[in-house]
């Protein structure tokens, strides 16, 4: 590979990152303006509407699940109500998926049937060395 080209490659790709944060700093400076100027719920949507705009502010709450709080109290909640509040997903576990389709191809077989993959997308990192 020529060295030049991937520097000049690398170069770009950090004037783009630069850009693109500089980019996305100025929209979230804007977005809090507008924010100031139309208010924003804790929870929901405030719409204001004119001639040329209909601008939304929305709040928005996380909420998370501390399981190991959840396993000390779930005792005292009727499992009916527990059973709406609480969804168990299944997981894929890729480590032992690698593993199995290393080690135990026939069953990697089967369970592959239950599968979707696709690529994602590629990554680039450039370190600068000073």
């Amino acid at each position: 590979m020529n060295a030049n080209i991937i520097n000049e490659l690398a170069a770009k790709l950090i004037e783009a990152k630069e850009v693109e944060s500089a980019a996305r700093a100025h929209r979230l400076e804007v977005e809090q303006e507008i924010i100031e100027v139309v208010g924003v719920k804790d929870e929901g949507s405030t719409t204001i509407k004119n001639d040329y705009f209909a601008v939304t502010t929305t709040g928005k709450v996380t909420r998370s699940l501390d399981v190991d709080r959840l396993v000390a109290i779930k005792d005292r909640i009727p499992k009916p109500i527990m059973d709406k509040l609480v969804k168990i997903k299944p997981q894929l576990d890729t480590r032992s998926l690698r593993y199995i389709e290393s080690n135990e191809p026939d069953i990697y077989q089967i369970f592959s049937q239950a599968l979707t993959i696709k690529p994602a997308k590629p990554s680039v990192t450039i370190k600068e060395i000073a």
